[in-house]
């Protein structure tokens, strides 16, 4: 990923803090026909030190998985907030419109996970995002033959990260005012994007 570098994030907590929050990535990677890409929602582990890895799962009909270990390096995308800058924003309208942005690109290799442990893998995943629920619903109140029944038409993938990129394009390039003029123009605009993308800027100018 070109990133030029005043828009380069490279500290790994950040990394990893961005991963968990915007964990539904687009798997890609090399097939037989070309290239295929997957949108899939993603764990992060950390807990062996490194760069950590991703775990996921993928429809057994989606022929991707089959290829995943021949493909040697695989890549996750994922995306946070974004929003179009106009030009008409900055003090002098001679400039051109961009586009603010937070990405991280994760490369790495990937291999078949065994198949027992699919299942805690689910647990994992269906426990992150229920934990805002009011009342979370549980993998385990699946009946057991029809739990067995899914896991089989799943197959479980890691990912074993070797290089994370990120990029954090909020203006750092502008004059102060210009920065603070986009993110009045932002909320002025009022998308959630706009505003998430603002609250980004305004963290990024704080001492």
């Amino acid at each position: 990923m070109y990133t030029p570098p005043h828009f380069k994030e490279e500290r790994p907590e950040a990394l990893h803090a961005f991963i968990r929050q915007h964990g539904f990535g687009l798997l890609i990677s090399p097939g037989p026909q070309g290239m295929e890409a997957t949108h899939v929602p993603f764990l992060l582990d950390t807990d062996g030190g490194g760069t950590g890895r991703l775990l996921a799962h993928l429809s057994r009909a989606n022929r991707q998985w089959q290829h995943l270990e021949a493909a040697g390096e695989v890549l996750a995308v994922f995306s946070g907030p974004h929003a179009y800058i106009s030009a008409s924003w900055y003090t002098e309208r001679t400039d051109v419109p961009t586009w603010n942005y937070v990405a991280v690109h994760a490369y790495g290799r990937a291999r078949r996970v065994e198949p027992g442990r699919v299942r805690p893998m689910l647990a994992e995943l269906s426990g992150k995002y229920e934990a805002a629920s009011a009342a979370p619903w549980s993998l385990d109140e699946v009946p057991e033959a029809s739990l067995q029944a899914m896991t089989k038409g799943i197959v479980g993938i890691e990912i074993e990260l070797t290089r994370l990129q990120g990029t954090r394009k909020l203006s750092q390039n502008r004059s102060p005012e210009d920065q603070q003029r986009v993110i009045q123009e932002l909320k002025a605009r009022g998308g959630p994007d706009d505003l998430a993308v603002a609250a980004l800027m305004e963290q990024a100018r704080a001492p």
